[in-house]
């Protein structure tokens, strides 16, 4: 889930009264696996991913959503912005945050694009 909607949804929470003392989903209903996922950010930095699986580790969840059908009634919201659109906002910010000189990012971190 992208940190715009995070923020919206626990907003749109915090200000609804049927939801007081409450458990709530909050996340993206878009199903991902960690292949899936590790492709998109490979894509986004352009480089090619290189896989490397040990088939007799054992075996987890197929991949990861939230349940939305609680806030939806209640809210009449979800989150909107798809993963790979979040995680290209997110990708794009840090590269132009690294590349500030005086950014806080490039500052505590070395890391080389």
């Amino acid at each position: 889930m992208h940190i715009d909607d995070c923020v919206d949804g626990i907003m749109k929470i915090i200000n609804e009264p049927k939801l007081l003392a409450t458990p709530v989903n909050l996340g993206s209903d878009e199903m991902v696996s960690i292949k899936q996922l590790y492709e998109l950010a490979a894509e986004l930095a352009s480089v090619i991913p290189d896989y490397s699986f040990d088939l007799s580790a054992p075996k987890g969840v197929r991949g990861r959503n939230s349940d939305n059908t609680y806030i939806k009634k209640i809210l009449n919201w979800a989150p909107s912005i798809r993963l790979k659109t979040g995680m290209k906002k997110t990708y794009d910010w840090l590269y132009k945050d690294y590349d500030d000189k005086n950014s806080p990012f490039r500052m505590y971190h070395d890391i080389r694009w």
